[in-house]
């Protein structure tokens, strides 16, 4: 941390999650944490995070981008989340670096569009959204920005098919000049910049 922030002092580091992602494991003995821990696909996160919030400046700032906002439906889920962020996660935290924490830790949600708007692919009808009207898309999509924007007021908004939100599918395969072409076939051809 301290070499990034040589080139970015007092940087914000925005994550798609970090402590919180285990907060479930916060009140477990040590041994059994470690244990747990150690069968988790992200299990060195915490270590991780605690490294780096222990080599930050005072200055640095970090956001748990919460990625599992994509697919809340009720508010109850971000207040959770909030909890989980900045009351349940702080005990995967030493404590001579809690109060540090507090500072310098807020919360963050993920609001994906695609999700809200049934434009995800593939299979896009497995998708809570592709059961909704336009209009109930829109309120639901207002519904989760709204709780994102709630506690700390720091969203990180996705997007990957905004040409198919604004112009409609049909209407975005025709200007690509190939009506027969397939999502997957997009996805070949590399990342749009």
């Amino acid at each position: 941390m301290r070499a990034f922030e040589k080139r970015l002092p007092g940087a914000t580091i925005l994550t798609f999650f970090h402590v919180s992602l285990y907060d479930r494991f916060a009140t477990l003995p040590e041994g059994e944490r470690a244990d747990r821990l150690a069968r988790e696909r992200w299990g060195l996160m915490p270590d991780f995070f605690v490294g780096m919030l222990e080599g930050a400046s005072s200055r640095a700032r970090f956001i748990d981008g919460n990625e599992n906002a994509y697919y809340y439906t009720s508010r109850e889920q971000y207040f959770r989340a909030y909890h989980a962020m900045h009351e349940r996660a702080r005990g995967l935290v030493p404590a001579g670096l809690r109060e540090k924490y507090e500072r310098q830790v807020a919360a963050g949600q993920a609001l994906y569009v695609d999700q809200n708007f049934a434009l995800r692919q593939p299979k896009t009808e497995q998708y809570l959204s592709y059961r909704m009207t336009p209009d109930e898309r829109a309120r639901w999509f207002e519904h989760n920005t709204y709780w994102a924007l709630y506690h700390d007021r720091r969203i990180r908004v996705v997007l990957q098919r905004t040409d198919e939100l604004v112009e409609g599918p049909d209407a975005a395969r025709s200007r690509s000049g190939n009506r027969e072409r397939a999502p997957e076939d997009r996805r070949r051809q590399g990342p749009r910049l």
